[in-house]
């Protein structure tokens, strides 16, 4: 697949932008601040499960390939 035909906004990744937008509008204009909270700790929890594996996990792989594959790589994941 060639850079002309990389998707990067699908049905998955959009839901998975809006959902905790929509969830801390949802808590805020509700003004419950136990979901505000559960919402905070559960996105929070997630972005630093991404992170981790981001730094521990893709910087191994990315480290035993070659360098035209890692930057293909690099390229898809940063757009």
């Amino acid at each position: 697949m060639d850079s002309s035909q990389i998707r990067v906004f699908t049905p998955s990744s959009l839901l998975s932008f809006f959902v905790p937008i929509l969830a801390l509008i949802y808590a805020v204009l509700g003004r419950n601040f136990l979901f505000l909270d559960y919402v905070h700790v559960i996105t929070g929890g997630t972005w630093t499960g991404i992170d981790l594996f981001m730094g521990l996990v893709m910087s191994r792989v990315l480290r035993s390939l070659d360098p035209a594959t890692r930057s293909q790589i690099i390229m898809r994941l940063t757009p």
